[in-house]
């Protein structure tokens, strides 16, 4: 498949959205109604994955700020984690991105898009930005 059809975007207010239908109705009308309405009140903001040469939204992605809070219950779980920070860095809770919504549309399902975008943050989130903070 090539891919010179296809296009990575990020929702605006002035982006004008493509059809698209997931086999999830929530899903289907938070990209319709919903998206630009996130992206304005800064709660998040959605990626599209568009088939220009069909003019439809093959996938899209949402993400939102969030964070990771110790949970005294997953003690164990929080402990291997925090034995990965040094010392004078470690807190009760950390920030982090929340995939808020991931979907696919029916008529693209099956090319492993979704796997694709899930590899894309990942390494959006674990290579591709320098963060250059002292927490």
């Amino acid at each position: 498949m090539s891919l010179a059809n296809f296009d990575f975007q990020v929702l605006t207010e002035e982006t004008n959205i493509m059809p698209f239908f997931c086999k999830d109705n929530d899903l289907n009308e938070f990209f319709m109604e919903d998206a630009k309405n996130y992206l304005k009140e800064l709660m998040a903001v959605t990626y599209l994955f568009v088939d220009k040469g069909n003019n439809k939204t093959v996938s899209y992605f949402s993400l939102l700020n969030d964070k990771v809070s110790y949970d005294p219950g997953e003690r164990s779980i929080w402990n291997k984690f925090s034995r990965k920070i040094n010392n004078r860095k470690r807190r009760k809770s950390y920030p982090s991105v929340k995939i808020g919504r991931l979907a696919v549309a029916r008529d693209y399902e099956g090319h492993d898009y979704g796997s694709e975008m899930l590899n894309f943050i990942k390494y959006a989130f674990t290579q591709a930005i320098e963060l250059d903070a002292d927490l």
